[in-house]
């Protein structure tokens, strides 16, 4: 940093410069060192209305090897421009005594006033050209060391992490409770016709990943012998299996090598799809199967879910005198509310609620 010339604004100057900066019309005031003091070299108007066409301008107002302070109005009319013209050919003397004169001249001004600074060397700085390229620097990201380069991707990543996030908590938020997941027509008239007795008892439906809506894949009439070779192979999908009138299997089937994305849409949909299904059809009896190969199902599992959703068909009023009886005589109930009685197997008797421990004495 250069020492302080000691030279200080004339009161000439300091009348030019209030002068000029109440009449809008000045565009260019020239400064120089003459005796050690700061004075005026002249003023001159505005010609054009934009500050990139007036540069052209000041190859006349400079001379090719004498350095001088060039102020220049910007466009807003309020704001100016610094413009420290040093060539590289000016004498050495003068370019100490500028380059440690500069300060005092625009604290005396005012340095509010300057919005921007320019440091020319040469008159082809000082052309339209020279002023865009300016701007094209100021404009351009500033060069970082090797560690900030490593924080700025760092911040990149967290910032990506984050909106990765939000989306995802938000598509689960909607998705997850079937808000936001579109039924095509044909689901539904597949599902709300979905019978025992009618034409078809299957239903397969799959998601169109473009618009993320489901779809209808194929509907069939299948016993539970064919349901496995009834599911799609190498993509997910959702099956409706309707074997009673009492009863309806949903299967979600996900093979493993599905892809990520894939696996992701389907998983979220699921809870909606099966809450809006039980809707349409209130079935007595609903299991909802997951598998990421159909293969693995367990058939006699399905057939006990059929049969117990076939006897659960009977009557409530029946079902709950039945049990309000065995229940107050105690026969077959034991305290953790499992009948004993004879022929009772657990498969055909609804999960009971393990009792709790004993009171700590």
């Amino acid at each position: 940093m250069s020492a302080a010339s000691g030279i200080t604004a004339s009161k000439d100057l300091l009348d030019t410069w209030a002068s000029a900066t109440a009449d809008p019309d000045i565009r260019f005031i020239k400064v120089a060192i003459e005796k050690e003091s700061l004075v005026p070299a002249g003023t001159w108007s505005k010609e054009k209305s934009t500050l990139d066409g007036e540069f052209a301008r000041l190859d006349g107002i400079t001379e090719q090897n004498t350095p001088a302070y060039l102020l220049v109005r910007m466009e807003n009319g309020s704001d100016w421009l610094f413009i420290a013209f040093v060539p590289d050919t000016a004498k050495v003397r003068d370019k100490m005594l500028y380059a440690s004169s500069r300060n005092a001249l625009t604290k005396a001004l005012g340095g509010e006033r300057f919005k921007d600074t320019i440091f020319a060397t040469s008159k082809s700085e000082l052309t339209p050209e020279g002023y865009a390229a300016h701007k094209r620097h100021l404009a351009a990201p500033k060069p970082l060391s090797p560690r900030e380069m490593e924080l700025e991707a760092i911040r990149a990543a967290e910032k990506d992490a984050a909106e990765a996030y939000e989306s995802t908590r938000s598509k689960k938020s909607i998705v997850g409770t079937g808000k936001e997941m579109k039924w095509a027509k044909e689901v539904e008239d597949a599902v709300s016709a979905i019978s025992a007795d009618g034409s078809y008892n299957f239903v397969v439906i799959s998601i169109d990943l473009a618009d993320e809506s489901l779809t209808l894949h194929s509907t069939k009439k299948v016993e539970v012998d064919t349901v496995i070779s009834s599911l799609p192979t190498g993509e997910p999908s959702y099956s409706l299996f309707y074997p009673t009138p009492s009863t309806l299997i949903f299967i979600y089937a996900c093979p493993s090598d599905s892809k990520v994305k894939t696996r992701m849409i389907y998983s979220t949909a699921v809870t909606g799809a099966t809450h809006r299904i039980q809707q349409m059809l209130s079935p007595t009896t609903f299991k909802r199967l997951e598998t990421s190969d159909p293969k693995d199902l367990d058939l006699a599992y399905m057939r006990e879910i059929i049969r117990n959703g076939s006897s659960t068909s009977v009557s409530a009023s029946a079902s709950s005198s039945v049990s309000t009886s065995r229940a107050a005589s105690g026969d077959n109930i034991d305290r953790g509310g499992v009948d004993n009685s004879p022929g009772f197997t657990p498969s055909n008797h609804p999960f009971a609620r393990p009792k709790g421990p004993g009171r700590r004495r």
